[in-house]
């Protein structure tokens, strides 16, 4: 049996979800089986647990994702899409504002450890969207998941 993934409603084999209306046929990039895991439908897609570690490769994956109709309106690949390209984009800021710091003090070693912050926080969101989890990187994650939700109000 399969269930929804939006509500967790038991589906009964039609192209809608009967409790929330969400939409379940091969359109839908995954559906949620009785244990729970999520699966790629039969027509061979990718599960989207999958596509959100896509994401956090680089931000190519990440930009293709929100841009490619299909995985473009799956809300879970776009929060990872988003988190990943805001990641990306806070990294830049945080390597040239300790690139400018080390010359004033501390000679690279709070450069260091940013990054290593930054990473260690990367391959967690990575790690977590694997796991089929919407993890939220401290001040980023909550502007993706806005940002992820702006596009089912419109």
């Amino acid at each position: 049996m399969k269930y929804c993934t939006q509500c967790g409603a038991e589906l009964a084999g039609t192209r809608y979800c009967g409790q929330c209306g969400a939409r379940t046929d091969h359109t839908s990039s995954t559906v949620a089986s009785e244990s729970g895991s999520r699966e790629g439908s039969e027509s061979g897609e990718f599960a989207e647990n999958q596509l959100g570690l896509l994401a956090y490769f680089t931000p190519v994956p990440a930009l293709a994702l929100l841009i490619i109709e299909p995985y473009s309106r799956n809300r879970f690949v776009r929060f990872h899409s988003y988190q990943c390209l805001l990641l990306t984009l806070s990294s830049i800021v945080l390597a040239g504002l300790t690139w400018t710091l080390s010359f004033i003090f501390l000679e690279g070693l709070l450069s260091n450890l940013m990054h290593l912050v930054l990473a260690v926080g990367w391959v967690w969101a990575a790690y977590m969207a694997w796991q089929g989890q919407e993890w939220k990187v401290p001040i980023i994650g909550e502007l993706a998941h806005r940002k992820a939700n702006r596009f089912d109000s419109l």
